[in-house]
Formats: structure tokens, C-alpha cells, sequence
């Protein structure tokens, strides 16, 4: 009776402990589970940490996009940012191999223009002086380009017949400075001289050409841009003349503002676009012994 009850005890102990067994191991795949949830984690972690320090601009802040893409002008891998959010690129390094972005010439032999700036004078020969002064023509006036002519007293000239205005009519000579295409015209009339802009009618033509040029780039076919145009800086060295703007889509959420930067030399009425690229604002500008151009900004 005493060894059927022993027997009995064991038994039942033993029943007892097998739930404890399986609960014990269940325990220890849980632990393992979240063991290797965390080591994944962890492998996760520094291959994005590694991934973020060898691609340090993999991110939107430093692309075209959503803008028209430039990159046939400029190589954005060639900008470095610096600490606190100042980035840098060389004027050189930054268009290295691809095509110079210049002051745009109509290749036809004849094309239709717009008059741009002040006291623009149309001119019975290629020269400043008061004797070769024809009449005065007015920013908006059309134009016909009937040919080219000569570089001369430090200007590049067009031989025009005037189509709209009161002096409709009259041929003779104009400074290409103050001759662009209507649609370059139309889209500083609507961004420049009808908004916000601290650029005017009065700034310097050469001024108002650059940003003409590079806004036809930039808009293209956006119709329905909503763009907002501000001179930023200009800084002279000695016969080179470096001015940045910023041109902001109001519509966008991000990556919102681009930075332009134009080269002009004191004996030239051309221009060069020495960087377009994204930003807010600019830090300052260098200039080197090889003529290019450090530039740094935010």
C-alpha cells in the first residue's frame, strides 16, 4: 500500500514537471528570438551608419529636384559640405567637362527681340558718342534683329529695325546689352518687374540678361511656376564682377531655393553662370590665383 502510494507521488511529479519543462524552453526561444531581432537591428544600424558617411549627400537637399535638372551645366557630386551647414564648391570643379552656361545668342541670321533697360539708345554707327545717337527706344519695344555687326568701343552690337512704339520703324544700331528674346523679356516682366523682387527695370542690364537667361532654363514649360527672384551679394575682384541670386518656387514644400552665381568682367557685356545649385543663401565668395572661384554658402 505504501509503495502504490510512492509510486503514485512519482507519478504525479512527474506530470507536474513536464509543463514547467516546455514553459522553460518556450522562455528560452523567446529570448533567443528578440536576441537575434536586436543583432539585426544592430547590423541594420551600421550598415546605414556606414552608408550615410560614404554617400555624405544621398539626400534631397543637395539635387535638382524637383527643378530642371542641370547637370549637363554642373557636377553636384563636387560640392562638399562643410560643418554647421556650409557647403562649398569650386567654380572650376564644379563645371569641369560639361557645357559652359554663357550669355544666350540666337544663332538665326534674323529674329524678333525685346528692348531691356533705361535710355537705351538706337545709333546711326556702333559707337558711343553723342553724334551716332538716332532715338530712343523703350524696355518692352519689339525689335527685328536684321544681322550683327562688329565688336566694337567694347560692346557687342545688332543692326535692328524697330516694330512696336514710337519709333516704330526706325533701323540703325543697338548694344546687344539691351536686346533679349521676348519670352526671356515676359518672364522677368512676370517675376521680376510685377513681384516681390528687389531687381528692377533699373538694375544693371547685365544683370537683368543673366537672370532672363537662366530663368527661361529653369522654367521651361512650368506655366504655373510661382517664383520669387532676389539679388543676394555682388563682390568685385579687380576686373571680375561675382553676383548671386536666389531664385525660391513658392509652390514647393522642399528643396525650394536655388542658388545662381554669374562671372561678369568689366570689358564684356557676356556673362558666365559659374554655378546653379541648391541653397538658401550666401556665405562668401574667394577668389583664386587659377581665376576660379571658392564659393561657400547655406
Amino acid at each position: 500500500m505504501d509503495i502504490n502510494n510512492h509510486s503514485e507521488v512519482e507519478n504525479n511529479t512527474s506530470e507536474k514537471s513536464q509543463p514547467k519543462s516546455q514553459h522553460s524552453r518556450s522562455k528560452r526561444i523567446v529570448v533567443a528570438f528578440i536576441a537575434v531581432i536586436f543583432a539585426l537591428g544592430a547590423i541594420a544600424g551600421g550598415a546605414y551608419i556606414i552608408m550615410s558617411g560614404t554617400e555624405a549627400f544621398d539626400d534631397n537637399a543637395i539635387t535638382y529636384s524637383p527643378w530642371v535638372d542641370l547637370g549637363e551645366h554642373y557636377d553636384l557630386s563636387k560640392i562638399k559640405l562643410l560643418e554647421e551647414d556650409v557647403y562649398h564648391f569650386n567654380s572650376y570643379d564644379i563645371s569641369q567637362g560639361r557645357i559652359p552656361f554663357t550669355a544666350y545668342r540666337s544663332s538665326d541670321e534674323t529674329f524678333e527681340a525685346t528692348v531691356l533697360g533705361t535710355g537705351v539708345w538706337i545709333r546711326s554707327y556702333p559707337k558711343l558718342k553723342n553724334r551716332t545717337k538716332r532715338c530712343q527706344v523703350k524696355s518692352g519695344d519689339q525689335l527685328t534683329v536684321l544681322r550683327r555687326s562688329d565688336y566694337m568701343d567694347g560692346k557687342n552690337w545688332y543692326y535692328v529695325r524697330v516694330t512696336s512704339g514710337r519709333r516704330a520703324g526706325t533701323e540703325g544700331y543697338i548694344s546687344a546689352d539691351y536686346v533679349i528674346e521676348q519670352r526671356a523679356y515676359d518672364l522677368l516682366q512676370r517675376f521680376v518687374f510685377d513681384g516681390a523682387s528687389n531687381v528692377n527695370i533699373k538694375s544693371p542690364t547685365s544683370y537683368l540678361r543673366a537672370l532672363a537667361t537662366v530663368l527661361v532654363r529653369l522654367v521651361g514649360d512650368k506655366t504655373n511656376a510661382n517664383l520669387s527672384v532676389q539679388l543676394l551679394d555682388t563682390t568685385i575682384y579687380e576686373r571680375h564682377t561675382i553676383v548671386s541670386f536666389q531664385v525660391r518656387d513658392l509652390s514647393l514644400a522642399t528643396n525650394s531655393s536655388l542658388l545662381v552665381f554669374v562671372q561678369f568682367l568689366d570689358d564684356s557685356d557676356d556673362f558666365t553662370v559659374i554655378g546653379i545649385v541648391p541653397g538658401n543663401d550666401i556665405n562668401t565668395v574667394q577668389h583664386n590665383p587659377n581665376c576660379s572661384f571658392d564659393i561657400y554658402y547655406y
